[in-house]
């Protein structure tokens, strides 16, 4: 499966982050585990998957704010979430 998932994952990226993968010394990563890491540690330091921690632990609806906006923060604060667990796995 991770076999899969490294031979997939260029497939799955755009613009910075693909030119990031195109300037990795070929050969240089063998293992999805090893692409994983360092793709989280360019894209998603740890200042940075903090600052996403807080907004998930204190997400609220603000006063006027209509549902479908709150829907959004929502989406915004699970993916927020699957950053968190692909980088500290939580």
């Amino acid at each position: 499966m991770n076999t899969i998932r490294l031979k997939l994952f260029p497939f799955s990226l755009k613009d910075k982050a693909k030119t990031w993968l195109q300037n990795l010394r070929p050969g240089s990563i063998h293992a999805w585990d090893k692409m994983q890491q360092q793709f989280l540690k360019k894209f998603f330091p740890s200042h940075r998957t903090n600052s996403f921690k807080r907004q998930i632990t204190t997400f609220t609806q603000k006063p006027g704010e209509t549902f479908t906006n709150v829907g959004i923060g929502i989406k915004t604060c699970s993916i927020l979430a699957l950053i968190m667990v692909l980088k500290h796995g939580d």
